[in-house]
């Protein structure tokens, strides 16, 4: 197992940890009073997490289909396909007429993109 493997596995949990940690300790109140954690489960949260997790997929797909995949790359287009989730949250902040920015459909999003890498991975396992 390389080293990247050894981090990913060992510290996945105490890094996302930390990254919860930092934004909650650096976030303004007031931030965190518009957070409302009833839209956490509101019904579009698994169609993001859905659209997001088969975006991830597909890079994977066809980055692999031309080349063998290593938990490097695998993690790369599902960062990829989270940082476009982001970008689109962004977009709808600034950019798009009628839409509003909403921090769980970004969490949403990159919840799917992580679905998506732990099945890819244990998918490899198996075969």
């Amino acid at each position: 197992m390389n080293w990247f493997n050894k981090l990913t596995a060992s510290y996945t949990a105490p890094i996302i940890w930390a990254a919860f940690i930092l934004f909650a300790c650096g976030a303004q109140p007031s931030t965190l009073a518009q957070l409302k954690l009833s839209d956490l489960f509101s019904y579009d949260k698994p169609i993001h997490a859905l659209l997001f997790g088969i975006q991830a997929w597909l890079f994977i797909k066809a980055y692999g289909s031309k080349n063998s995949l290593t938990r490097l790359s695998i993690t790369f287009w599902c960062l990829l396909a989270a940082c476009y989730g982001a970008l689109i949250e962004g977009l709808q902040k600034w950019w798009f007429v009628g839409r509003s920015y909403d921090f769980f459909d970004m969490l949403a999003n990159t919840l799917g993109c992580i679905i998506t890498y732990v099945l890819v991975i244990k998918k490899r396992q198996h075969v």
